[in-house]
């Protein structure tokens, strides 16, 4: 009997596919009729939303057919064959949870944005006065970003983003300091970004070593230091994980290796620390930091790459002299500009929003603990804007889903 459930729901969902290809084609009384014709068969708008829900239907499995559904469900809403009320109605607010993946641009970092596509839109390697506008506005978020991060503006380069800080940071580091020390010390839970770098210079004769967690899943500065010899180039570590919030043992461990050998670079991810977790460039004990400018209410397509000040590095792209050659190309000033206006904004309430944030996480934690079946994986000193939870025996997706419907992301 369930075989057959589960065969004519797959039929009934054809039925719909095709229908709904005819709805957008034509849009004819006869297929509102075909519709609601079926609207009876699965009765009321909520028996449908829970039939859509279940992950056990087989047709569920699939992640094509999946999608497609849901696209199927917000065109039987247009066509009231599903009632508002299925997403909490017409007026429910939006609750936006996924600033990890990135952020909403501030309303400073949008106007930075228009003024310089509308105003200042030259070219800042141009010597004439709209060229000179353009570059005193890049230098300007220069400045911004600089005080935020606590480092001269000197030491700032501009990049699309925190992948290409990455890339630039450890291939250029590895490209200039990698002829004689071959070895170079990470963590096993860096960002694809780092780890995907290093798999290449591991292809060209580095050596990576990836350090492993406890049994608790917690770091120690001594686990890196342990594998610190005379043959290590680099040390690469995240500040907060993207994942959990777990903020790694940065300054201690940097700070041993710069004791240990002061001619080993060290890199340090900031993404998920920077104008969230408080902190400054001297205390990480960083030779080169990495920066995004989504993930603080800027824009996608800016990032910046902190270079101590005399460290050297070697260009992985070659082209014009911009961003003293070790990044050539056209900057792109509206994107900087955003960025330097959104650092200037939150670097004043750092403290204040983390504070905020931790009051929040807690509320979040203790409701969350009412509920049966959620599992909280909840990790001390961790970054209070990242909170890892599961539902075992749901699927990730289906859940998205069904959160989706009710305006949260």
């Amino acid at each position: 009997a369930s075989a057959n459930s589960a065969i004519s729901a797959v039929v009934c969902f054809s039925v719909f596919a095709v229908a709904t290809r005819i709805i957008i084609a034509q849009q004819n009384r006869f297929v509102k009729r075909f519709f609601a014709f079926f609207q009876n068969f699965f009765g009321e708008s909520e028996k449908l939303r829970n039939f859509a829900e279940k992950p056990h239907f087989l047709f569920w499995r699939s992640a094509k057919i999946r999608e497609e559904m849901m696209r199927h469900l917000h065109n039987w809403r247009e066509y009231g064959i599903i009632t508002p009320e299925i997403r909490g109605g017409t007026n429910t607010m939006e609750h936006y949870l996924d600033n990890a993946a990135t952020t909403k641009p501030c309303a400073e970092a949008a106007e930075a944005v228009v003024r310089c596509m509308t105003e200042q839109y030259g070219n800042p390697s141009s010597l004439h006065r709209k060229g000179l506008e353009a570059q005193h506005v890049m230098e300007h978020a220069r400045q911004q970003i600089a005080a935020a991060l606590g480092c001269k503006a000197q030491e700032l380069l501009f990049t699309s983003g925190a992948t290409e800080s990455t890339n630039l940071a450890l291939r250029g580091a590895a490209a200039a300091h990698g002829r004689k020390r071959k070895k170079i010390i990470t963590s096993a839970v860096e960002h694809a970004s780092v780890r995907q770098t290093l798999a290449q210079l591991e292809q060209q004769g580095f050596t990576v070593v990836a350090v492993a967690p406890d049994a608790d899943g917690r770091y120690h500065a001594e686990d890196f230091l342990r594998e610190v010899d005379g043959n290590t180039c680099l040390v690469s570590m995240m500040l907060v994980n993207n994942e959990n919030g777990y903020r790694m043992p940065v300054e201690e461990t940097f700070r041993g290796v710069k004791r240990k050998d002061p001619e080993i670079l060290t890199h340090c991810d900031a993404v998920q620390g920077f104008l969230k977790v408080p902190f400054r460039t001297r205390s990480l004990n960083a030779d080169l930091i990495s920066l995004s400018g989504h993930k603080v209410h800027a824009l996608k397509g800016a990032g910046a790459l902190y270079l101590r000040q005399g460290v050297r590095i070697r260009p992985i792209l070659f082209g014009g002299h911009q961003e003293k050659s070790l990044r050539p190309g056209t900057e792109s000033v509206p994107l900087i500009a955003a960025f330097g206006a959104a650092a200037e904004k939150l670097s004043r309430t750092v403290q204040e929003r983390y504070e905020k944030a931790a009051q929040l996480r807690a509320s979040l934690i203790a409701q969350l603990r009412t509920m049966e079946g959620v599992l909280i994986r909840d990790i001390p000193d961790a970054s209070p804007y990242v909170l890892s939870i599961s539902m075992p025996g749901y699927r990730s997706e289906i859940i998205l889903h069904y959160l989706e419907q009710r305006e949260i992301y």
